[in-house]
């Protein structure tokens, strides 16, 4: 506890220290044992060499669903997910595909959606249809309707 207690003292002090630094209120002495190496940023001298830097940032995941290559009146299926653990990826790329204009002063902007996906539920008559197809097993179907 005592340390935890030094450690905050020790902080508000330097931000007490600072705060009077910037606003130029501190005698020289005081600042002079305030400002440490610490705080003072490393920069490197300037140094010219050939180096090869990547052309691509790498650019985060792959997508996990085939949202963007889907035709409409196609769908996929999903294994060991349930229609509510699909929402929020349904909903994601259902905003992907929608645009906004703005409408005329004081009222709504128009909606446009280009693509829409809806998700359901396997049931046991849908479970009957896609018996022997390759969505066999699917607890969750997605369907591109627009």
């Amino acid at each position: 506890m005592r340390k935890i207690h030094s450690v905050l003292l020790a902080s508000a002090a330097i931000g007490y220290a600072n705060a009077k630094k910037d606003a130029g209120q501190m005698p020289a002495d005081v600042l002079a044992a305030t400002t440490t190496d610490a705080e003072k940023p490393a920069v490197t001298n300037i140094v010219t060499l050939d180096v090869a830097f990547p052309t691509s940032r790498g650019g985060g995941q792959a997508p996990k669903y085939p949202f963007d290559t889907l035709d409409v009146g196609a769908l996929f299926g999903v294994k060991n997910k349930t229609k509510r653990q699909m929402a929020n990826s349904v909903s994601q790329a259902n905003k992907k595909y929608r645009t906004e204009i703005l409408g005329a002063e004081g009222t709504a902007p128009i909606k446009n959606q280009t693509r829409h996906f809806i998700v359901t539920d396997v049931t046991d008559a849908i479970a009957a249809q896609i018996k022997g197809t390759e969505l066999e097993g699917s607890t969750v179907l997605v369907k591109r309707d627009k």
